[in-house]
């Protein structure tokens, strides 16, 4: 984050939002502590004056007039869909850069996550072969011997949802949909909370990329076939210490969907977890 001093009105604002903690104020002017300050933008977002701004950013006003009303952000959300078919069409990589910037604007505690586009049909098919022969040996290892699947149906009830689910994917010509692009997501994970950073990085990109009429689908596969092989995340450049975070392929959708489904939710408890029984006292009554 920087400062321009001349700009500085002595308002307050960002002082009472971050002082104290990465932020000063001192007879000279607002001093940033560096050590503190994640370049999460809310000084520069409050600034009337804007004195505050990120390296390489510039600074505009909201226009409230633009911004989605709930209505209209709902129909977005429950409209989003994760695509399995695209239609073969490749995407502009300018386009693929402005998905990517908009993941940056998502809650974060690490802004040091960085994003790798793939859309070289090479570096795809290393990609199909590595997630195969991955999945196959799981299948070999844990499906083919009756005694290993009898054994693992003790610990897990969906061992056969699992099997069904494996043999569709291994029976499907492409892992990775037919998909022209795919994005990955690497980062230092000593940062706390990387890892779920990650996620509302590629959860703002799949939303934008709605709005552009692509699909997208998370792509666990990419990432658990990245994490096993050495020389494919050499080949994409991937130093050693940085981990893999999260995959999202992008494309043009095959399959439209056309209705929204209405009335869904999460099981929600007013101040306590639903469907907990209710505290009860030493003498066995039930608490207000």
């Amino acid at each position: 984050m920087r400062f321009v001093a001349s700009r500085c009105t002595r308002c307050g604002i960002c002082v009472g939002y971050r002082g104290g903690y990465c932020l000063t104020e001192e007879p000279e002017g607002i001093e940033i502590d560096a050590s503190l300050c994640n370049e999460c933008g809310e000084c520069a977002a409050l600034c009337p004056s804007k004195a505050f701004y990120l390296e390489g950013s510039t600074l505009r006003r909201i226009e409230e007039a633009r911004l989605p009303g709930p209505e209209s952000c709902l129909e977005l959300l429950m409209s989003r869909r994760s695509i399995r078919h695209f239609d073969g069409r490749s995407v502009d990589r300018e386009l693929l850069a402005k998905i990517v910037s908009a993941g940056r604007y998502a809650p974060t505690m690490n802004r040091r996550i960085s994003a790798i586009v793939v859309d070289d049909p090479a570096i795809f098919a290393e990609f199909e072969g590595r997630e195969r022969r991955f999945y196959s040996a799981m299948y070999r290892l844990f499906f083919r011997p009756q005694a290993a699947r009898a054994f693992i149906r003790l610990f897990n009830d969906d061992i056969e949802t699992i099997r069904r689910k494996l043999e569709h994917s291994l029976a499907s010509p492409s892992f990775l949909y037919g998909a022209p692009a795919l994005i990955i997501l690497t980062g230092d994970t000593r940062t706390i909370l990387t890892e779920e950073s990650a996620q509302y990085h590629l959860f703002a990109m799949s939303l934008f990329a709605a709005t552009l009429g692509l699909g997208s689908c998370l792509m666990d596969s990419a990432r658990i076939a990245l994490l096993r092989s050495r020389s494919l995340r050499r080949r994409l450049g991937i130093p050693r210490g940085r981990r893999v975070l999260g995959a999202l392929v992008l494309g043009h959708p095959k399959e439209r969907p056309l209705n929204l489904i209405e009335g869904l939710g999460l099981d929600l408890g007013w101040n306590r977890c639903p469907g907990s029984a209710l505290p009860k006292d030493e003498n066995g009554r039930t608490l207000p």
